[in-house]
């Protein structure tokens, strides 16, 4: 094994890889957990998680990157383990693989997901039987993992959030009577306070968190009108809800990348991520990234970004590279290229750098500069060849299919939240519409056509890479209904916003403002019309 292992638990403050079905308050399917700088829970029973994982088992529940705070996957009654990669790795055509097993139901936690007619899934968290809630796994104000009960997306608020109190810990949550049996939040130092819905009361400000040179604060924003938010009503001791107990990567001893499960105090076990995988011999997640040999390679998901922009040296010869976390990654990533054209180089993260040993290339000349970020000096590259390779693989063979990678002994990953539609040639993704359960387009992520930012701006969808279906038309899905209960409405892209500044929308600013903004995806089109549900595939819920 390269060098010396790590401590997870650095790694977990380092923890940054995301996947996102939909934006989310509590981000993802399975929020980050223990890894928000802070100590995962206990590492509970060891010994019996790992009689349970079987030969090879290794408990992380005491390490960093806990895989239990990224969204859950797909399930089946299966081992986990596919086909694997063949006698040709380095054919990209995709493999069919067994949806690897997701949840293992205990006493008290069940599996959600929403599934097609021809058997693609998608997770939509778990389901705690006794409070009759879905939950996700979170850190709770005691510091423990724990299944709590899902915050209101930013989808369902239009992008429109703000803060109760002057600490900007408390969610502002709209008044809506059919919500009333919901959920409110407090994010503590600890981990986050859940308590019951009270009483609306009319306010004429709320709070906004805003980054003043620098400095992140909470200032109060005057609303246009007096609105009606909820208050906080009982609160609920930690203890309601079911307490993870161990985090366990499993496999065969002789084998390098890992699946690591969540032990949850009820008897359940829950995949923690369909998107990284644990790399034995680095001791960190990993992700399948294009690697600079063109290859699928499982590259460490946890890095700093290695820049194009500063160096370290007085000659300009050596990349910098930025990471705003207190313990800082072990690894540096520099990536090139554009669209399906991205390249990832790896590098060990080096010291870091004094403020005045920054450079830029400045009218031709290397000048030394200062930042407000951090960044830190570059070691030695990792050749490509010693992380291990993946390729494109997927579950389903009809209309619907879901997009995973898979490496030789069959450990899988999905390549990212959505399925994809080949009729429609796009991603999309479950949600209740009007007429039910219909895998819709991506929804919109919260851009503006104009100053106000009342009318939504919609992008082209990006580019899908390894895919044969052309796009049919370009669409996304809008919000309708209440914050606790949202339904998609899939709309057609209208007219380009600003033929001469295509790349130009508008956001809103936490501070209440709307601006400009520049992006890389544009043009930006207005919204159309609503598109006929009968278009989509439909899907119907289930439980594991």
């Amino acid at each position: 094994m390269r060098g010396t292992r790590r401590s997870l638990t650095a790694l977990c403050r380092s923890f940054s890889i995301r996947q996102i079905v939909r934006l989310t308050v509590v981000v993802g399917m399975v929020s980050m957990g223990g890894c928000q700088g802070r100590e995962p829970a206990g590492a509970g029973d060891a010994g019996s998680a790992d009689a349970r994982a079987g030969d090879g088992a290794v408990d992380v529940s005491a390490r960093d990157g806990d895989a239990a705070d990224a969204p859950l996957t797909d399930d089946a009654a299966t081992d986990g383990h596919g086909p694997g990669l063949g006698p040709d790795a380095l054919d990209e055509t995709p493999v069919t693989i067994t949806r690897p097993v997701v949840v293992e139901k205990g006493s008290r936690l069940r599996g959600l997901f929403v599934q097609s007619a021809d058997g693609v899934q998608e997770r939509w968290g778990l389901w705690d039987s006794k409070l009759g809630i879905r939950c996700s796994l979170q850190t709770a104000e005691d510091g423990a993992i724990r299944c709590l009960p899902f915050g209101p997306s930013g989808w369902a608020l239009r992008y429109d959030w703000g803060y109760f109190d002057s600490e900007c810990t408390q969610l502002s949550i709209p008044e809506a009577p059919s919500c009333a049996d919901g959920f409110a939040f407090v994010d503590l130092p600890t981990g986050r306070a859940v308590h019951r819905l009270g009483p609306a009361v009319e306010r004429a400000h709320r709070y906004q968190r805003v980054n003043v040179n620098g400095v992140a604060k909470c200032e109060v924003q005057p609303l246009p009108s007096p609105a009606r938010y909820h208050t906080l009503g009982e609160r609920l001791d930690p203890a309601t809800f079911v307490a993870r107990t161990g985090v366990v990567a499993e496999g065969p001893r002789s084998q390098r990348i890992r699946t690591v499960f969540a032990n949850m105090a009820d008897g359940t076990r829950v995949l923690t991520t369909i998107f990284n995988s644990w790399d034995e011999e680095f001791q960190t997640y990993c992700r399948a990234m294009r690697a600079d040999d063109g290859s699928f390679r499982c590259l460490p998901n946890v890095a700093m970004a290695a820049s194009i922009h500063y160096f370290s040296d007085d000659l300009c010869t050596r990349t910098a590279a930025q990471s705003s976390r207190e313990a800082p990654e072990a690894y540096a990533i520099l990536t090139t290229g554009d669209g399906c054209a991205v390249r990832s180089r790896v590098f060990e993260a080096g010291p870091k750098l004094a403020p005045g040993n920054l450079y830029q290339i400045l009218n031709g000349r290397c000048t030394k500069v200062t930042s407000s970020s951090t960044y830190y000096s570059v070691g030695s590259e990792l050749r490509a060849e010693e992380f291990v390779r993946f390729r494109p693989a997927q579950v389903g063979a009809g209309r619907l299919r879901e997009r995973w990678f898979v490496e030789e002994n069959g450990v899988a990953m999905r390549e990212h939240a959505y399925l994809w539609d080949t009729k429609l040639g796009q991603r999309c993704t479950f949600e209740y519409t009007s007429e039910g359960r219909r895998c819709v387009p991506p929804p919109w992520t919260g851009s503006f056509a104009e100053q106000s930012c009342s009318k939504p701006a919609i992008a082209r969808p990006v580019e899908i890479c390894g895919v044969t279906e052309a796009l049919v038309s370009p669409m996304t899905s809008l919000p309708a209904g209440t914050w606790c209960a949202p339904r998609a409405i899939p709309t057609a892209l209208g007219d380009v916003v600003d033929a001469t500044m295509p790349n130009r929308a508008f956001q809103r600013l936490t501070s209440g403002g709307c601006i400009s903004v520049s992006f890389l995806n544009g043009p930006f089109h207005t919204a159309g019309e609503p598109i006929d549900l009968d278009r989509f595939a439909v899907g119907d819920d289930g439980m594991d």
